[in-house]
């Protein structure tokens, strides 16, 4: 069984991408799509590509506010690259992954709320499977979250199981985590100048700015608050669990230079 993950970047950085994917619901944020290949039956093989259901004003609105809407139900790989108007800009490949797991929670994933008689009967089948995957929400269901989430279910991660290893908000980039350890550096050292130079009142107030500038570096860290990314209008809270292109693209670099292919909590 190969998995292959595709990345298409969008015209938008990491943050850009969040405000964005908000307020303007066609815009280029890019893309996250997978494909589960058996490789005994090719026929068997499943796409997986989590996209909003339609473009009506409802959905478009309901989007806007964090309102969870209806997820396109069935979509292929060459309508992906129509819609991106381009081939992906990155495609990662994986292998040694648990198929079986994967196979079973699509089964559970693919139904949509157009199988079911009744709205109270999908959101049971929610409930009782646990699928925050079911529908599509730019925070905890976006196209990023449910390439993670088979990911995991492929690990045979413990549901809803966060670690260092596999939690959205431990996959930012490199480069990124450098950037906030110096911003949160910064005003410590600037703390211990102006005590040096000013005495001890001045000092004091150096440190509590300080403690500000970290209370707001830890909150881009987090990823955005409502505040940020439209008002409290948006619907949106903190996005500690937002799944994002950049910590997808780290999260799967980082199964590839696994050896074993477990998570880390099991």
């Amino acid at each position: 069984m190969t998995v292959k993950v595709y990345i298409w970047n969008g015209k938008f950085t990491n943050h850009q991408r969040i405000r964005d994917a908000i307020w303007n619901p066609k815009a280029d944020v890019g893309h996250a799509a997978m494909i589960i290949i058996d490789d005994n039956h090719l026929q068997d093989t499943i796409y997986i590509s989590h996209r909003p259901g339609d473009d009506s004003l409802d959905t478009i609105n309901n989007y806007k506010r964090g309102i969870p809407i209806n997820k396109l139900k069935k979509i292929d790989f060459q309508e992906d690259c129509n819609l991106a108007k381009s081939q992906p800009n990155i495609t990662l490949e994986i292998s040694g992954l648990n198929e079986y797991r994967m196979r079973q929670l699509y089964n559970l994933y693919k139904l949509t709320i157009d199988d079911f008689k009744t709205k109270e009967l999908y959101e049971e089948h929610q409930i009782k499977n646990k699928l925050i995957i079911a529908d599509y929400h730019i925070q905890w269901s976006n196209c990023c979250t449910v390439v993670a989430y088979f990911i995991k279910e492929g690990l045979k991660c413990p549901y809803q199981s966060y670690c260092s290893f596999c939690s959205p908000l431990e996959n930012i980039s490199s480069e990124r985590k450098i950037q906030h350890s110096l911003a949160r550096l910064l005003p410590v050292a600037g703390a211990g100048l102006v005590g040096a130079s000013f005495g001890p009142v001045a000092f004091i107030l150096a440190v509590v700015a300080g403690r500000l500038v970290v209370a707001a570096v830890d909150t881009q860290l987090e990823l955005h608050t409502a505040d940020a990314v439209g008002g409290r209008d948006s619907g949106i809270e903190k996005f500690r669990d937002f799944w994002s292109i950049e910590n997808l693209i780290s999260f799967l670099k980082k199964i590839k230079d696994c050896r074993v292919y477990q998570c880390p909590n099991k």
